[in-house]
């Protein structure tokens, strides 16, 4: 979740916007497609974004 909350961040600083719902999930699609997250840590981070948002 660190990994994506950064990458949202970065996301907030380059387009001075507040990432979005989709935005979230497609990160975390794209740190699993790195090798940087498991298939369960996906799918907890899915689940917890669905929460937040």
């Amino acid at each position: 979740m660190q990994l994506l909350m950064k990458d949202a961040k970065a996301t907030q600083r380059t387009l001075g916007k507040a990432p979005t719902k989709a935005g979230l999930v497609k990160s975390a699609h794209s740190l699993q497609a790195a090798g940087l997250l498991t298939d369960k840590e996906a799918e907890a981070i899915q689940l917890e974004i669905k929460e937040r948002f």
